[in-house]
């Protein structure tokens, strides 16, 4: 099976809407049987992937911040042959997690202004949405 990846949070500061867009991708495409990985970006930009991330209650819990900096931090593996996004965790513990299609739910900049859609294209993953010359236009009110 597929593995999706959904994207959200970032460091917009429409951060908490995408939050919620992200947590409404998420629960939808579970309930339609897909293997699905939620990647949270955090306000500082740092990439986390655990499934609390994945569940709205996580947020709204006082001690977010303090659990997020318990949980691993993510970097990508830019190898574009392999049709993946490849995400991998330092530290003690190491996981590595393979992404066969990215659905990003940023709103902002470094989300919508085509930003990520050019780090999907690097790692040579499919994506959902508009490609890297579309978000950017749409994000320039004056090119628009």
């Amino acid at each position: 099976m597929k593995t999706i990846g959904v994207f959200f949070g970032g460091m917009s500061p429409e951060h908490d809407v995408s939050i919620i867009t992200g947590q409404l991708i998420v629960a939808g495409l579970k309930k339609l049987g897909y293997s699905v990985i939620p990647v949270y970006v955090t306000k500082k930009g740092k990439w986390v992937i655990d499934k609390k991330v994945g569940e709205m209650d996580f947020f709204k819990r006082e001690e977010r911040d303090e659990l997020l900096s318990k949980m691993g931090i993510f970097a990508v593996e830019l190898n574009a042959g392999a049709k993946k996004m490849i995400l991998k965790s330092g530290g003690v513990i190491r996981k590595k997690y393979e992404i066969d299609l990215a659905f990003p739910a940023f709103h902002g900049l470094n989300g919508e202004d085509g930003t990520v859609q050019g780090l999907f294209e690097l790692c040579g993953v499919p994506y959902v949405g508009c490609d890297v010359a579309v978000s950017a236009m749409g994000m320039d009110k004056v090119l628009t």
